[in-house]
């Protein structure tokens, strides 16, 4: 098994959520938003320094934005992306590719890559977590 080109060396743990995952050092925690309906953090190089005034980081500088968010339907994924692929599809956001897999405790997890409508491309992986 090969390593990874950047060690996974500190663990972001939320236990009131029920989550964790490995990061690399050099990375930090910037930008937080949590309201009732969810809300999400954004990770930078531990080097930035970001503008307090700036309201927000520059879009070059996130390396990785993890959101939670309260579904609707509550706990029901399958659902959540019937809602989201018909959003994409009308603002013209594509769905490049969709990969499937059941977690160790047998919820579904789905990983998008995604091609935006200026070209750019997201990845992101959806899961359950209790109700969100």
């Amino acid at each position: 098994m090969s390593s990874p080109a950047v060690a996974l060396d500190v663990v972001y743990n939320d236990p009131e959520i029920g989550y964790a995952f490995d990061y690399p050092s050099s990375w930090k925690v910037a930008y937080q938003e949590m309201q009732a309906r969810g809300g999400y953090f954004q990770f930078v190089r531990t080097d930035f320094q970001p503008d307090p005034s700036a309201g927000g980081l520059p879009a070059e500088e996130i390396l990785l934005q993890v959101a939670v968010y309260n579904l609707d339907p509550k706990g029901d994924l399958e659902a959540f992306l019937g809602q989201r692929y018909l959003a994409w599809d009308i603002s013209g956001i594509g769905v490049k590719e969709e990969k499937r897999w059941t977690r160790v405790d047998g919820e579904l997890a789905v990983q998008l890559i995604l091609d935006g409508t200026e070209g750019d491309q997201a990845m992101l992986i959806l899961t359950v977590v209790g109700e969100r």
